[in-house]
């Protein structure tokens, strides 16, 4: 693990989790943070912050209690909308990942409302969630990284 207050450069290649469940591609010049901070088995950091918010890519690993892992976005989603957010969701499809979904929206929590585009991967009674969020205001700014960082995201061959 890395100090979680010094985010490590990385260039633009493959990353392999630590415990090598996953692997997906690093934006050139972005930040990799692997200090479980809020859960979080990674986090992909823009350089530069946009609107006082910097966009990011997070992977997750979450055994959901009582909920199927295939269900998870609704369950998701719900709880947001229960918590009062304001969410729009743009559209949800099948991922290119086996059983995944993909999705997108936008959610306002605060001052700076953001994009979310999301990768849900259900496994063996866990769902892998890979999420990135940057401000409305700059989202297509950084869509493509966004687009080849969620799309790269690929379990490995085995998973318990």
């Amino acid at each position: 693990m890395t100090d979680p207050e010094r985010p490590v450069r990385f260039a633009q290649r493959p990353y392999t989790d630590p415990e090598g469940l996953f692997t997906m591609e690093v934006p050139a010049g972005w930040l990799i943070d692997e200090s479980g901070r809020g859960g979080a088995r990674l986090a992909l950091l823009h350089p530069a912050a946009d609107a006082a918010f910097r966009a990011n890519v997070n992977v997750i690993a979450e055994n959901p209690a009582g909920v199927a892992p295939a269900n998870y976005l609704a369950h998701s989603l719900n709880q947001l909308r229960q918590a009062g957010a304001p969410v729009e969701v743009a559209f949800e499809e099948p991922a290119p990942q086996a059983g995944g979904r993909l999705c997108e929206w936008v959610i306002s929590l605060g001052p700076c409302p953001v994009r979310v585009r999301q990768v849900i991967v259900p496994v063996a009674g866990t769902a892998f969630v890979v999420t990135a969020t940057a401000s409305l205001a700059d989202f297509e700014r950084h869509r493509a990284d966004i687009e080849r960082a969620l799309g790269s995201f690929a379990l490995a061959a085995v998973t318990n």
